[in-house]
């Protein structure tokens, strides 16, 4: 390891306040870059098209109607169901699955001045991680290795820099946990700070627990920390995750949000790694961006790096490779190109290998941070590829990226000068390459979700539908409570279209749906206009502006069903009403007629069952349970 850089401290004022203007400069200039960029859509990117479809319709104090996974395969949709208790329905959606420290920090700087609020907070989380980064990289290697590093670090995490504040302030947070790999002698309240940080990071993110638990593991089996030094950083951990538990009793009647045991009770669940394998492979070969060749081409380059104790090969070929392969991906597949979950370790690869490079003079199994890295990303690979919310996109691989830079740092300081320079251009290549492309992919989805955005407010509609897996979270609480009208199933998507028919039948309303849906044939739904908002693979939906249709054998249906379920809980009277209006539509229906009858005897009107009792025989005399009942009341 290189020798601590010990330097002078300033005076106070410059201390406090020349970091302080930096930070805010930095974070101003990034806040309004992913304000313009994203669109001024407030939460991220990812299917900005339906989330930006919710705000507009909050916003201008309509009702929105949502769709839960019960209801999705009926629209076609391929979002995953979670199981049970994740999917619990809650008054407030955000609650299923997402930290209650998450949605009320968000939602409070959202609410202090709108999404230009939410991206300040964002642009912060971004610019304090980096500048402390960057002096935690200073205090053990040059001002110039140290900003090398944290430009590589910073441009393979712009993309969710821009607009996803958690997994920077995550990271951030655990920034004072690793310094204990300097093996100094921390006082208690550091100790207790640094545990109370990390716990609140782990509250955070749940692949930020395992990284967590890892480095403690290691620091402690390598003597970074002695026991005493563990037991106090773990106290300040279980402080921290009390305090949070506590927070999710008081805000969301529960004691742990369910994201964190979400994915690890997946995971664990009937484990079968030979389909982890295969599914890596299907991921591999099945994604958008050419992999096959660009996994021979980097496996190649390795072995010969390796084999030939260069790591000049790898420096310089893996960012070429790498930026090729993006480059492919930008121009196929534009949403692809950073967040295809196969693609998550395309950023870090170069620096990743270069990492695990040996040292002369040094074991490579001393090292604690190769530990660290090591284990997390196979930690992440076992728990990932089955889990919903953990995979291999960049996000969760995030935490390995500051061990492994610190690592890589000492290997390229152990270089010669002209290797290091090539290092330093090659990556720094690489580096310019990867912020401008998450700069254009940001700006592309922006530029979608505005198109969608400017549909939605010139088309006039009454009410919206929109599909996605975590119901309210789009919602609730950013953009404040409206009126909410929750579909949740086929069911109730037929009792909303019985309740429009009766309100006012004229009124035209709007679906945001994938393509491919056919959800007019389903339903009894006229297309008036469609919006398309094209971004690329996965990003495309459609804006329909629909009405009622008069399609009677749809509506025989829907009223039908409706009677059916009102039976079903002994409420006669209102399922006899469904049962006339459905008759409206399809009076010669022997089936029909007979549930119709079934419904007036439970009422009691005996005389009236009777009747169409009757009517169902003449119609279809071979209607096997009209005769039987008709036998028992004596009528033949």
């Amino acid at each position: 390891m290189g020798n601590l850089v010990h330097q002078k401290v300033p005076s106070k004022g410059r201390v406090y306040i020349r970091p302080l203007l930096v930070i805010a400069a930095f974070a101003l200039v990034l806040a309004v870059a992913g304000y313009y960029l994203s669109g001024a859509y407030p939460w991220g990117i990812d299917d900005g098209v339906k989330r930006v479809a919710a705000r507009s319709f909050s916003g201008s104090g309509f009702n929105s109607v949502l769709i839960n996974p019960q209801f999705a395969s009926h629209f076609g949709d391929q979002y995953f169901p979670l199981p049970q208790p994740f999917a619990e329905q809650t008054d407030a959606g955000y609650q299923i699955i997402f930290p209650a420290l998450w949605a009320e920090l968000g939602g409070f700087c959202y609410n202090l001045s709108g999404p230009s609020g939410f991206y300040l907070l964002t642009a912060l989380c971004y610019t304090l991680f980096l500048y402390y980064l960057f002096r935690f990289f200073r205090g053990m290697y040059s001002s110039w290795h140290a900003a090398w590093g944290t430009f590589l670090i910073g441009s393979s995490t712009l993309f969710y820099g821009l607009i996803f504040w958690e997994h920077n302030f995550a990271l951030l947070l655990l920034l004072p946990l690793l310094t204990f790999y300097t093996r100094e002698q921390f006082s208690s309240a550091r100790l207790l700070a640094s545990g109370l940080a990390a716990g609140i990071a782990s509250y955070l993110r749940p692949e930020i627990a395992l990284f967590t638990a890892i480095v403690l593991l290691i620091f402690l089996l390598h003597r970074r920390l002695n026991w005493s030094q563990l037991l106090k950083a773990l106290a300040g951990i279980v402080v921290a995750l009390a305090l949070a538990s506590l927070l999710e009793k008081v805000t969301c009647n529960r004691w742990y949000p369910p994201q964190g045991m979400f994915n690890l009770t997946l995971s664990f669940s009937e484990i079968d790694f030979s389909a982890k394998i295969w599914k890596s492979l299907n991921l591999l070969l099945d994604s958008p961006l050419p992999l096959t060749w660009f996994v021979a081409s980097a496996g190649v380059l390795i072995a010969f790096s390796f084999l030939l104790k260069r790591a000049l090969i790898a420096g310089i070929g893996l960012p070429v490779v790498v930026s090729g392969a993006l480059l492919v991906s930008l121009i196929s597949h534009p949403p692809y190109a950073l967040t295809a979950s196969s693609q998550g370790l395309l950023f870090a690869l170069p620096w990743i290998i270069i990492s695990f490079y040996p040292i002369k003079g040094e074991k490579m199994s001393s090292d604690p941070l190769l530990w660290i890295g090591g284990l997390f990303l196979v930690g992440i690979y076992v728990l990932g590829l089955d889990s919903p919310g953990m995979h291999w996109g960049p996000r969760f691989v995030l935490p390995a990226a500051v061990p492994l830079m610190l690592r890589m740092l000492r290997v390229v300081q152990n270089m010669t000068p002209r290797s290091t320079h090539v290092l330093l251009v090659s990556f720094g290549v690489l580096a310019l390459f990867n912020a401008s492309l998450a700069t254009a992919v940001i700006a592309e989805r922006g530029a979608a979700s505005r198109q969608m955005d400017e549909a939605i407010q010139s088309s006039n509609c009454e009410l919206l539908t929109l599909q996605r897996w975590h119901e309210g979270a789009d919602l609730e609480p950013l953009w404040g409570k409206k009126e909410l009208v929750w579909v949740k199933s086929k069911a109730a998507f037929e009792e909303f279209l019985i309740k429009i028919r009766e309100e006012d039948d004229t009124a035209a309303f709007c679906l945001i749906q994938d393509v491919g849906i056919d959800v007019l044939q389903r339903f009894p739904l006229q297309q008036i206009e469609c919006h398309l908002s094209q971004v690329g693979a996965g990003w495309t939906s459609d804006l329909l502006k629909v009405k009622l249709a008069a399609v009677d054998e749809r509506w025989v249906e829907i009223y039908w069903h409706s009677a059916l379920r009102m039976a079903e809980t002994q409420n006669w009277k209102s399922a006899c009403q469904r049962f006339q209006l459905a008759l409206q539509f399809d009076s010669q229906n022997s089936d029909l007629l007979y549930d119709y009858a079934v419904c007036l005897g439970q009422m009691g009107s005996i005389r009236e069952a009777m009747y169409h009792l009757q009517q169902a025989l003449t119609i279809n005399p071979q209607h096997t349970a009209a005769r039987e009942l008709a036998d028992r009341l004596g009528m033949r």
